[in-house]
C-alpha cells in the first residue's frame, strides 16, 4: 500500500483539445512522473457528467511510496520548472488546477 497518494484536478483548455490534454497525459506526462522516484503508480479519472456542478472534469491520482511524500513532489515540481519534465499549454489555468497530499492512515 503507497504511503500517500497526490491528487490533482484539472481541465483541457476546451472541448477541442480535450483529445490533445488526454494524449499529454497519457503519453508523456504519466511515463515521465513514473521515473521519479517514490511515484509508484498514476490513475486518472474523468467526472460524471453533471449540470450542477464547476468541479474540474479530471482527477488524477498519484501513489506516493516515500518516507517523506513531499519530496517526490518537489522533485516533480522542481522538473516541470527545470524543463526536464514536458509540460503543455492544454490545462486549463483558469481555474487553477488543484492539488494535494493526502497521508495513508
Amino acid at each position: 500500500m503507497p504511503k500517500a497518494i497526490m491528487t490533482v484536478r484539472s481541465s483541457p483548455v476546451s472541448s477541442a483539445r480535450e483529445a490533445e490534454y488526454n494524449a499529454w497525459y497519457d503519453q508523456a506526462h504519466i511515463p515521465q512522473v513514473s521515473q521519479i522516484a517514490g511515484f509508484v503508480g498514476v490513475s486518472r479519472y474523468k467526472l460524471q457528467p453533471s449540470t450542477d456542478t464547476d468541479l474540474p472534469t479530471y482527477l488524477t491520482i498519484y501513489e506516493l511510496d516515500a518516507d517523506d511524500p513531499a519530496e517526490p513532489v518537489a522533485e516533480m515540481r522542481r522538473r516541470v520548472a527545470s524543463g526536464d519534465l514536458s509540460s503543455t499549454d492544454t490545462i486549463a489555468t483558469e481555474p487553477k488546477p488543484e492539488s494535494a497530499i493526502y497521508l495513508a492512515v
